[in-house]
C-alpha cells in the first residue's frame, strides 16, 4: 500500500507516495477526508457526518450529499490506483483505515505542540 500524504496547511494536496496526486474537486470531499483522517480507526456514523458537513440541510438532503461526496472521494482514490485502501465503508459508517500508511500535516503539527 502506498503512503498517502495529506497536506492541509498552505495549498491543499492529497498524494500517494508524493508522486501521484489525487484530485478532490469539492470542499466537502476534502473536509470529509480530513475529518476521517483525524480520527483513524473510528467508524463515523453516516448521519453524524451528514449533520456535521451540511448542518442546514434536511436529514435526507445531507445523506444524499454525503453519498455524492463519498462517491467523488472514492473516485479520486480509484483513479490514483488506491480504490479502497484508505476508506472502510459500510451501510451505516465510514472509517479511515487506521492500518494505512499516511501522513497528515495537521496531525504532525498537533503532535509537535
Amino acid at each position: 500500500m502506498a503512503q498517502l500524504a495529506l497536506t492541509c496547511f498552505g495549498t491543499f494536496r492529497v498524494a500517494l507516495d508524493e508522486t501521484r496526486s489525487i484530485q478532490l474537486s469539492t470542499r466537502s470531499a476534502r473536509a470529509l477526508l480530513i475529518y476521517l483522517a483525524l480520527h483513524p480507526g473510528q467508524p463515523m456514523e453516516r448521519e453524524h457526518l451528514g449533520t456535521l458537513l451540511w448542518p442546514d440541510a434536511s436529514r435526507e438532503q445531507a445523506q444524499t450529499s454525503l453519498r455524492q461526496t463519498l462517491y467523488r472521494l472514492r473516485q479520486g482514490f480509484s483513479q490514483a490506483g488506491a480504490a479502497d485502501d484508505y476508506l472502510l465503508v459500510d451501510a451505516t459508517t465510514i472509517c479511515f483505515n487506521a492500518a494505512s500508511d499516511y501522513r497528515l500535516d495537521v496531525r504532525e503539527f498537533n503532535a509537535l505542540l
